[in-house]
């Protein structure tokens, strides 16, 4: 079962020569579709995401301000302790 869902915190990890530069960071603000069904293979949902700052690919495309990424690219934001 994924933590992630529409107001999530998430950093994308995604791997590859198609991936992204980095880690980027961002918000879930929606669903973009989930993948079909296959026997022995988890469904797979894809999310909007929305980044903290403009993201690139790994080949030099972008700015994004935002990408449907699967939720298998993406994992929960570590969380940051309130200085106040």
């Amino acid at each position: 079962m994924s933590d992630i869902g529409v107001g999530s915190m998430v950093v994308v990890t995604s791997a590859g020569p198609d991936g992204w530069e980095g880690e980027p960071s961002g918000i879930v603000v929606g669903t973009a579709g989930s993948a079909g069904f296959h026997p022995g293979i988890r469904r797979t949902t894809t999310w909007l995401v929305v980044f903290d700052q403009p993201a690139y690919r790994k080949d030099g495309r972008g700015p994004y301000e935002r990408a449907a990424i699967s939720s298998r690219e993406l994992m929960p934001a570590p969380e940051v302790d309130d200085p106040s």
